[in-house]
């Protein structure tokens, strides 16, 4: 599991290798709807124009409380 640690912070990101399990059909619908996704186009109309973007974090579980 890839994980990145932040010492002064005391956060510690990971992330686990799969994002979802699917069956067979699942997957080659996947497979087939993204086949020709490009990953450097971005959804905007203008291409001069700056693309926000915004992610958050969400607490999982909390391990050790020391005092």
């Amino acid at each position: 599991m890839p994980c990145a640690d932040v010492n002064r912070g005391q956060i510690k990101v990971c992330s686990s290798g799969s994002v979802s399990e699917q069956g067979p059909h699942e997957k080659r619908l996947l497979n087939a709807l993204l086949a020709s996704y490009n990953t450097l186009e971005r959804p905007v109309a203008n291409e001069s124009e700056p693309l926000e973007v915004r992610f958050g974090l969400t607490l999982q579980q909390i391990i050790d409380v020391v005092s």
